[in-house]
């Protein structure tokens, strides 16, 4: 599966537990070294273990970026 994939599977059940987490990675761009946010959705199912929503890059943690 790739990103694109990833991003618009279907969701089969609803969650009853979400949370975001934002880590700042320095990630080589355009020829320079940038600090990057890092934006993780987990959500965890009735019956289930957690499992990752959506993984997520941008300059910050802005809603504009993500």
């Amino acid at each position: 599966m790739d990103a694109k994939e990833f991003r618009n599977r279907p969701h089969e059940e609803e969650y009853s537990v979400i949370w975001i987490d934002e880590m700042y990675e320095k990630i080589w761009n355009e020829g320079r070294s940038k600090n990057m946010a890092i934006i993780v959705v987990n959500g965890v199912m009735l019956a289930s273990m957690p499992q990752i929503i959506a993984i997520e890059a941008g300059l910050d943690g802005t809603e504009k970026t993500i």
